[in-house]
């Protein structure tokens, strides 16, 4: 497994291409080589430019669902652009309600969108959050997404702190989708204040030692380290505490 940084964490510190740039040399300093581009708002050849110069890799995207679905030929090409062939999204779209129904509308979208793909080289997949885990009739909405999604063409990017939000077990899930995940979320969960909070890997409460043990049994290729927000220092401290803190176990 290859641990990489989720540039959201750094959405921020990339507003111009310059300190895009800047921030990917503080990530490679640090030790990274992978990353997830999301809320980087410039264009992917001068993001894949960049991203060449410093020695990163783009794995995955959160990307537009509408234009998955409407501009399916546009996203492939600026896939190809970053020379990544992981299409992700970060949630649910707002066309489809939070609902039974949605989200079995949305899993068969998004299946034969992802069926396009897999004709192009490329394969698409989900980024859950914790509504997923609300029930109707006793019935998950996660599970339901899981169960009327196609397996060979419909993955996701397991995020596990948003799991034990939910109140699921984040191994209990990685045990049970194995090969649907390609990229896991890591990122930590910590109590401040009586509330839950985002935090670096190893300074909250998640089981680390059993996340990391069911990663590396179901050989999931990538685990991209998040932090939302709730920065104890600043987001670069924060990805580099992660990093140091699995240094080793993978």
């Amino acid at each position: 497994m290859k641990v990489g940084a989720q540039l959201y964490t750094v959405r921020d510190l990339c507003k111009t291409a310059e300190d895009f740039r800047e921030t990917l040399h503080k990530l490679y300093d640090i030790g990274y080589r992978d990353v997830q581009i999301s809320a980087i708002n410039l264009p992917p050849k001068e993001i894949r430019a960049i991203c060449d110069e410093v020695g990163m890799k783009i794995i995955i995207t959160h990307s537009s669902p509408n234009r998955i679905l409407n501009d399916t030929a546009a996203v492939i090409e600026e896939h190809r652009l970053l020379g990544c062939d992981y299409v992700g999204i970060g949630a649910l779209p707002g066309q489809y309600e939070k609902s039974r129904d949605g989200i079995k509308r949305f899993a068969e979208d998004f299946s034969r969108a992802g069926r396009i793909l897999k004709e192009n080289g490329m394969t698409f997949h989900y980024h859950n959050h914790s509504f997923e885990m609300e029930k109707t009739d006793g019935k998950m909405w996660f599970d339901i997404m899981i169960e009327e999604s196609d397996p060979e063409v419909f993955f996701f990017i397991l995020d596990v702190y948003w799991l034990q939000h939910g109140g699921l077990s984040p191994v209990e899930y990685i045990n049970k989708l194995g090969k649907r995940i390609k990229v896991l979320h890591y990122k930590d969960m910590a109590i401040r204040n009586w509330k839950q909070s985002f935090a670096s890997i190893g300074s909250g409460n998640l089981n680390w030692n059993d996340i990391l043990s069911a990663s590396l049994q179901n050989d999931i290729p990538y685990a991209m380290i998040e932090q939302d927000s709730d920065f104890v220092d600043d987001p670069i401290s924060e990805l580099e505490r992660s990093f140091l803190f699995l240094k080793g176990k993978y």
